[in-house]
C-alpha cells in the first residue's frame, strides 16, 4: 500500500465512524483548532464488575505487581526518552519516539493497515478494560466507556476512554488510586507478552515447515554503500563474495574481519563497505534486513493453512509491539497520560509544598517539548 491510498483509507474510517455515530457525539474543543470527540456508551460495564467480582483475590496481587511496574517503567521509559532525546543532536541516532502510522511517511513507524488497525482495537479495549476492572475492584464507580478521537480540523488520532469517577477516586487511598491509574499500561504489558507467546510459538511451526533462502533487504539507507552500490529494497541476498547466504547468522558472519573501505560481491554488485555512524572500527553497508524463507516441498498441499499462519504470526508480532510500545509511553510523567497522574499523586502525596504544582508543570512541559522536538526532528532531519 503506498501512502497516499494509506493516508485515505485511514483517514476515510475515520471520518465514516465519526459519521455513523455523529448523534452521539460530545465534541470539546480547545485551543480553537483542536477537539475530542466523545462517544460515551456503557460497553463493557458489566463485564468490569463481573471480573472484579470473580478474580477479587487475583487482582489484589495484580494491584501491587501494576504499581512496582509502573513505577519501574515509568523510571526506564523517561530515562531511555531523555537519553534518546540527548544521542538524537549528539550522535545523530534514531529517534526513540516516532508515530506508529499505516501509511508510509518519513519519521513514522509505519504498520501495514489491516495489522494496525486490529493491534490499535486490541490495545484501546485491554488497555481501558484494565481501568476499568481494577477501578470497580476498588469500589470506584465507572460512569461510562466509549471511542474518542483527537482532531485538528479533521480526524487525526482514535482513542477509547472509561469515565471513572473522579471524586470517589480521590477519596480513595493511595495505593487504590495507584492501582487504578497504572492498570491501562499494565494490561497493556501483560497482552504484549501473551501475544509475544503466541507469536514465538507460531515461529517455532513456520521454521519446521521452512528452510531459510537468503535475508530480504527491507530498507536501505539513502546514501548508503548498499544504496551507491546497487542494492534494492525488497532485495534477497543469496550471495557474498562467492559464499552462499541462506540465514541471516551467514549474512552477519559475512562481515566479520571486514573494513571501512573493503569491497565485497553483493549478488555480484561490487560493494564498497563505509564506515558504521557508530563505530569507525566497523565496516557498514546500510541496510536492514530479515529472514527469508521458503516452503518446503512436502508441505506445499498445506500452503494455504501455512500461509495464514504467517500473516497471524506477523498480526501477533504487530499485537505484542503496539501494546508494549503504547503501554510504555503511557507511563511517561506527563499530565493527561497514566504515568504523569500517577507521578503527579505520588508527589503531592509526599511532598506538600506550596511550590509543588509548578514543579509537576516544570516537569510536564519538559517532556513534552522532547516528545514534540523528538518527532519533529525524526520526520525533518531522522
Amino acid at each position: 500500500m503506498n501512502s497516499i491510498t494509506g493516508i485515505a483509507i485511514y483517514f476515510g474510517v475515520l471520518l465514516l465512524f465519526l459519521f455513523v455515530f455523529r448523534k452521539k457525539l460530545v465534541v470539546n474543543k480547545f485551543f480553537k483548532v483542536f477537539y475530542i470527540a466523545l462517544i460515551r456508551t456503557n460497553l463493557g460495564l458489566s463485564f468490569f464488575d463481573n471480573f472484579a467480582n470473580q478474580f477479587k483475590k487475583y487482582l489484589k496481587f495484580a494491584s501491587y505487581l501494576s504499581i512496582i511496574l509502573g513505577f519501574a517503567g515509568m523510571f526506564f521509559v523517561s530515562y531511555n526518552v531523555l537519553y534518546g532525546f540527548y544521542s538524537m543532536f549528539q550522535k545523530h541516532a534514531v529517534a526513540s519516539v516516532s508515530l506508529v502510522l499505516p501509511f508510509e511517511v518519513k519519521g513514522a513507524f509505519y504498520v501495514p493497515f489491516l495489522y494496525w488497525l486490529i493491534s490499535i482495537i486490541i490495545v484501546m479495549i485491554v488497555h481501558e478494560s484494565g481501568h476499568g476492572v481494577f477501578a470497580r475492584f476498588h469500589k470506584i464507580k465507572v460512569n461510562a466507556s466509549g471511542f474518542a478521537v483527537l482532531g485538528a480540523i479533521i480526524p487525526i488520532i482514535p482513542g477509547a476512554f472509561v469515565d471513572v469517577n473522579e471524586k470517589v477516586m480521590a477519596k480513595k487511598p493511595l495505593f487504590a488510586q495507584l492501582s487504578v491509574l497504572s492498570a491501562g499500561p499494565f494490561a497493556n504489558m501483560v497482552t504484549g507478552a501473551f501475544f509475544l507467546v503466541l507469536m514465538l510459538l507460531s515461529v517455532q511451526v513456520i521454521n519446521f515447515t521452512h528452510i531459510n533462502d537468503g535475508v530480504l533487504i527491507t530498507e536501505i539507507v539513502d546514501n548508503s554503500p548498499a544504496k551507491l552500490g546497487g542494492l534494492v529494497k525488497n532485495e534477497v541476498i543469496r550471495n557474498i563474495d562467492g559464499k552462499t547466504i541462506r540465514s541471516a547468522d551467514d549474512f552477519v558472519g559475512a562481515f566479520v574481519n571486514k573494513h571501512y573501505a573493503d569491497s565485497m560481491l553483493i549478488n555480484s554488485k561490487k560493494i564498497v563497505l563505509g564506515s558504521n555512524p557508530d563505530n569507525s572500527k566497523l565496516a557498514y553497508l546500510g541496510v536492514f534486513v530479515e529472514q527469508k524463507q521458503s516452503l518446503k516441498n512436502e508441505y506445499g498441499k498445506f500452503a494455504l493453512i501455512i500461509n495464514a499462519l504467517i500473516w497471524i504470526k506477523e498480526l501477533f508480532f504487530w499485537i505484542f509491539a503496539i501494546n508494549i510500545g503504547v503501554g510504555s509511553f503511557n507511563l511517561l510523567p506527563i499530565g493527561l497520560l497514566d504515568g504523569g497522574r500517577m507521578f503527579s499523586v505520588i508527589v503531592c502525596k509526599f511532598l506538600n509544598h506550596k511550590h509543588i504544582r509548578k514543579l509537576l508543570a516544570t516537569v510536564n512541559s519538559a517532556f513534552v517539548a522532547v516528545i514534540f522536538i523528538t518527532i519533529f526532528y525524526s520526520f525533518v532531519g531522522g
